[in-house]
Formats: C-alpha cells, structure tokens, sequence
C-alpha cells in the first residue's frame, strides 16, 4: 500500500482548551468543527455545534450552522480540516457511522483538494475522565482510520475580521495580521485641515479605520496638486468632500462626516458634537 504522509498536526493551546471547556464538559454526543491548515497540520479554529442533533449513542451535525462558519473560515485562508465530538465512556474510537461520514465528504467534488478528514474523539469530564485522540481518514486508505499524534502548543492565531463582508475581507486580507482591525473598525479619526494631510488620511483609511470627521472650509485648487492629494477632476470641489469619496472608494465600509467649514466652536462643544455623530452610528449598527 502506498505509504500516507500527514503533517505533524499541532493543536493551539486556546482551541485545546475551548473544546475541553465545551465538548469535554458536555453528555458523550456533543461535538463541533475544527478549522485549520492541512498542510502544516495547524488546527487554529474550533466551532461547538450546540445545536446538534444528538442522542445518547449518535451525533448529527447541524450543517445548516456550519455551512456558514466554513465558508467565514475560507475567506480567512482557513480551512475546515475534521469534525469532533465525544463519544460514551469507554469508547475511545471512531465508529463505523462516523469512518463513513468522513468518507462522504471526502468523495464530495468541492473537497478534491482535501487530503484527509479528521474525526477526533473524546471522552468528556462528565463521563469520566476528559481526552482526546486524533483519528484520521485519507482517500488513498479507503475506510482504514489512522490514530495520529498530536502536539498542544501556544500558536499566532490569524487575525480575525470584524465584519463577514466579502468585499471588505478581500480588500484587507493582506494586512490582517498587521493591524488590529477589530479595534480600527471602532476607532475615529477627527481631522482638521484635509490639504497636505489628505495623503496621510488616505493611508488610515488603507488600515482599516472606520470612522472620519473631516473639518476644511477651503475648495480644491489646481494649486493644490502638487503639494497635496489632489486630482484635476476634483479642482473646485469641497476638499472634504473629495477627501471623502476616495476614502470611501477605499474602504466603502467607512463611515465619514464632512464639515465644510471653520471650526469656530467651542473645543467643548465641537468635540462633544463629533462624539455624539459616532454615538448615533454605533447605535444602529448594533440593531442590524
């Protein structure tokens, strides 16, 4: 038989420690999705299929709340690598029903790239005592399960998107694990003056920033092209209002508001005017 060569699979120690807090606290029957590299053997992400279809002796993945997080996985670069779940005590391997449920999906024509399927087992805390062995089923072996070992180590997990957007997902992909976009995707930039700063505001916005509160009263002149981020087509317009098309044509998630004047209020008053401006938005966001 041709000799099978698998990765040296590693474990992140914070998905190891999710599914003993999840599967491995549970009733035998309970599991989830792991996610992960198949190449480098690195399994970063963990989903606890709470919603299963389970019994006593059978657990039934809840597809319709997996499809989704698989395909969020997949515009993360990471990949569904084998499902786990627990069995009753004493049963320390995979079941026939679960050997044929990963052949299954192995034979599926949008898994052709998927060189093997992981069907781990545990055995839950509440059952006895909690472990975890790693199983694996290949295509070149038909439905012989290969038991694996398995290192628990502390990895860099991929930065996450803060939004499912397609869109946005594939505009920052590149810079995810440079910047905290959780965090710029809630943060403000209150910029006055948009001349020889535009080029600068520009580059916040090419990081992820969400939130912009642009303050110039001056107009766009043909001046201004050779010492400022400004274009031929723009010559006339508000500066705020060109600054905010392009930052916009940048990250079309941005949310930005113009002031095309002086700032003659108060630092008080116009500071809490601009906070108010935020405090509005982050409230509608929260009820879609």
């Amino acid at each position: 038989m041709q000799k099978i060569k698998f990765p040296r699979f590693v474990v992140a120690k914070s998905i190891y420690d999710e599914i003993r807090a999840t599967i491995g606290t549970k009733v035998p029957e309970t599991g989830g999705a792991l996610g992960g590299n198949p190449t480098t053997g690195e399994i970063t992400r963990f989903f606890f299929d709470e919603h299963a279809v389970r019994s006593t002796a059978t657990y039934s993945v809840a597809a319709e709340r997996i499809n989704p997080i698989i395909e969020s996985w997949n515009a993360d670069g990471t990949h569904l690598v084998g499902m786990i779940h627990s069995h009753p005590k004493s049963v320390h391997e995979p079941s026939l029903q679960d050997v044929q449920f990963a052949e299954r999906l192995l034979r599926r024509p949008d898994n052709h790239s998927m060189p093997y399927f992981l069907i781990p087992i545990v055995q839950s805390a509440a059952a006895g005592d909690f472990s975890m062995r790693l199983f694996a089923v290949t295509r070149q072996a038909g439905n012989c399960v290969i038991e694996l070992p398995y290192e628990i180590r502390a990895l860099r997990e991929t930065g996450c998107f803060p939004i499912t957007c397609p869109t946005y997902r594939k505009t920052f992909v590149r810079v995810r694990d440079s910047y905290d976009l959780t965090r710029l995707h809630q943060s403000m930039a209150i910029m006055v003056g948009c001349g020889g700063a535009a080029a600068y505001i520009e580059d916040l916005a090419r990081t992820g920033l969400r939130f912009f509160v642009l303050i110039d009263p001056d107009t766009v002149s043909i001046e201004n092209i050779p010492t400022q981020q400004t274009y031929r087509k723009d010559v006339g317009r508000p500066k705020v209002e060109a600054l905010k098309e392009r930052i916009l044509d940048i990250n079309p998630r941005a949310i930005v508001t113009i002031i095309p004047s002086r700032l003659m209020l108060s630092v008080t008053t116009a500071f809490g005017l601009l906070c108010m401006t935020k405090l509005r938005v982050t409230r509608r966001l929260k009820l879609v």
